[in-house]
């Protein structure tokens, strides 16, 4: 693609001179002798190249310089000043023109076309430049779009790890709390096990004292059992004695009968007074054997028979044997009586 030049100056040697030496050369080349003309055209080409004669009528070269340089539409465009040999480059103008080179005219052809390949190289190099700067302005943002992303995550892993120290935190004083109350639930399992273990214990003696208070109540009844056999046998021997008693009552009244038939008869005999003793004295006798035998019956065939029940029926014994001894000795008296009358 063809190079795009403008060639803004007054002088016809100039213009003929850089048309000989860039014909073939692959530029567009347009003259201009007037700066603000130039000027003109350039916004309505935008060339890759300007060449300004610094003494150009209405608008010197410095000036159209400048005014392309703050174009931002224009400041791209590569802009060599042409500078005669006579009176030279002023600096100063130079400088604040923002120009990209200059040239002393009457130029070289070899110059111009060096100057030439300068400025396109520079204008490579700066499309590069500002492309690479596009690049880099993109990669930056993308760079500064990913900063943000990595700072918000690592903000967030931030505010994560100080919650979660937080967290933490909490969770070591929850476990902290926990392990109090393991340690005080431990001594209260303590101490209850030694309670149950004391209950346990208290258990094992109420047991005990219960088997014994069973084996004592089994006893009592064993003894009970045998106060009952013993009472029920001391019945007996009571009604056995009631009978023997009602048996010498009853003796005693025939007894008392026989003595009243005889009563009319005075002439009764010594042998008959005899008699009567012998019967009396062996009621005493029956009465000792009796007496002995019961307690033999009281100490050995019924041991078990309590003492108050043992002296009850010797009691009543004795109350008995001396009434009846009593009756037959006041029936003897009677009869002697009776006879000594």
């Amino acid at each position: 693609m063809s190079r795009k030049i403008i060639i803004a100056d007054e002088s016809i040697i100039i213009q003929k001179t850089a048309e000989l030496v860039l014909s073939g050369k692959d530029y567009d080349l347009e003259f201009i002798p007037d700066g603000e003309e130039a000027l003109r055209m350039i916004k309505d080409m935008v060339p890759d190249v300007v060449l300004a004669d610094v003494d150009l009528p209405d608008m010197n070269g410095y000036k159209l310089c400048l005014a392309v340089k703050k174009d931002s539409a224009l400041k791209d465009i590569q802009v060599i000043l042409l500078v005669p040999e006579v009176g030279g480059i002023d600096e100063e103008k130079y400088k604040e023109s923002g120009a990209d080179d200059y040239i002393i005219k009457p130029f070289e052809p070899d110059e111009l076309l060096s100057r030439l390949e300068t400025a396109k190289a520079s204008k490579d190099i700066i499309a590069e430049l500002k492309e690479e700067t596009v690049r880099l302005r993109k990669e930056l943002k993308l760079a500064e779009v990913s900063a943000d992303k990595k700072k918000n995550e690592l903000l967030s892993k931030i505010e994560a790890a100080n919650d979660s120290e937080e967290v933490v935190s909490r969770y070591k004083k929850e476990i902290h709390q926990t392990d109090d109350k393991i340690e005080i639930l431990n001594n209260d399992i303590l101490n209850k096990t030694d309670i149950i273990k004391s209950l346990e214990e208290s258990v094992a003696g109420l047991k005990e004292t219960l088997k014994q208070t069973e084996d004592k109540y089994s006893g009592l009844s064993d003894e009970l059992s045998k106060e009952r056999n013993a009472s029920k046998k001391l019945d007996d021997m009571v009604a056995d004695l009631r009978d023997r008693l009602k048996q010498a009552e009853e003796k005693s009244k025939q007894f008392n009968v026989e003595l009243l038939s005889r009563t009319d008869d005075f002439s009764l005999s010594e042998n008959i007074i005899a008699d009567l003793k012998d019967k009396l004295k062996k009621a005493e006798d029956d009465g000792s054997r009796n007496r002995e035998m019961i307690n033999n019956i009281l100490t050995k065939t019924i041991p078990e028979v309590s003492k108050e029940v043992k002296e009850a029926l010797r009691k009543s014994i004795d109350d008995t044997i001396p009434t009846i001894t009593k009756i037959l000795t006041e029936k003897i008296e009677n009869i002697n009586k009776e006879e000594s009358e």
